[in-house]
């Protein structure tokens, strides 16, 4: 059986530190809906090169969690609201 993760995961970027819900919104209206159009920018409005270097990275680690199934990354990362 293959796992086929909720689309609402890969569009949230409050895993990331320093991100919140209004940022995450920001990004949304910059047409950012997910981490891999996220990653394919080369700049994003509002964040320093080395900021979305890091980002990057953990945007690609993230989506290696995913897919590994690894759901105790997410949890760690991921604050109720």
């Amino acid at each position: 059986v293959l796992y086929n993760p909720p689309a609402m995961l890969t569009s949230t970027f409050v895993l990331l530190q320093g991100i919140g819900a209004a940022t995450e919104r920001r990004l949304w209206d910059q047409g950012l809906l997910h981490w891999q159009q996220f990653v394919s920018e080369s700049k994003i409005r509002g964040l320093s090169s080395a900021r979305k270097a890091w980002y990057d990275e953990e945007l690609t680690l993230a989506q290696a969690q995913l897919d590994a199934g690894d759901v105790s990354f997410f949890a760690a990362r991921l604050q109720a609201r």
